[in-house]
């Protein structure tokens, strides 16, 4: 935990060209792996056994394909264009919800994956 916080605390409050690029990068790591999350969840979901459990994204054949695709574009969209607009004192938290947001995706990429052989297996 201290090493995260260690990490975390790179891009300090004066805008340094190695911190521009660490947020930056950890933007491009979100909006990977919201791109992953979303492609995993508009072919997996409809298909036998595999129910969507966000409401959100949820309709009766599966997953709304415009309503995975715009929350996810408009989240990393977001990120981006936030990312050059703040203050370099509010790059550090920033980041770190970057890499939250990385995270939770990653999270969710290796459950949907989890699911999808599940289901592979029932179906055989």
């Amino acid at each position: 935990m201290r090493l995260v916080i260690l990490i975390l605390q790179i891009p300090a409050a004066a805008e340094t060209r190695a911190g521009k690029w660490f947020h930056r990068g950890a933007s491009s790591v979100f909006c990977a792996t919201a791109a992953i999350d979303a492609f995993q969840t508009v072919s997996a979901a409809g298909r036998t056994g595999i129910v969507e459990s966000n409401s959100l994204f949820r309709t009766k054949q599966g997953a709304s394909v415009p309503m995975v695709i715009g929350v996810k574009g408009l989240l990393c969209a977001g990120f981006l264009v936030l990312g050059e607009r703040l203050p370099a004192s509010r790059m550090g938290l920033f980041t770190s919800m970057n890499l939250v947001g990385a995270g939770a995706n990653t999270y969710a990429i290796m459950h949907n994956r989890q699911v999808i052989k599940t289901a592979a297996r029932a179906k055989e």
